[in-house]
């Protein structure tokens, strides 16, 4: 993880709401996102959390998959110093290949899983 990378998870720890935004950003894109316009004022945090809900609902099951059967999340959670050495983790060994998506990305996402419980409740039975 470089420099840029670690900064921008510091960033995400400190702010929820640029988290969302920017995760947001990545996956609704307003040039392909129906519901927005160009001119619509920005979304509240709630919304950003309820878009973000529904997109992990559609993709329970793989990262279920992924991060607590393969990866085994709950037997290595203990592990680890802190919530960043979990978020980078998870990003680069999970994520990365589950959703193939760019670090950065990778990193918006499970910092999200990491922080607002996602994790915990989507492998609290393995």
């Amino acid at each position: 993880m470089d420099k840029t990378q670690q900064a921008l998870i510091d960033s995400y720890l400190k702010d929820d709401v640029k988290v969302y935004q920017d995760w947001y950003q990545d996956f609704y894109a307003p040039e392909n996102d129906t519901d927005t316009v160009a001119f619509a004022p920005s979304l509240s945090l709630a919304t950003f959390k309820k878009r973000f809900n529904q997109w992990f609902e559609k993709r329970r099951e793989m990262l279920r998959h992924k991060i607590c059967d393969e990866w085994e999340y709950s037997k290595k959670k203990s592990g680890f110093e802190n919530k960043e050495a979990i978020i980078i983790a998870v990003s680069i060994d999970c994520l990365a290949v589950a959703l193939s998506l760019p670090t950065t990305n990778v990193i918006t996402v499970g910092t999200i899983l990491v922080v607002d419980g996602y994790l915990d409740e989507l492998c609290s039975d393995s």
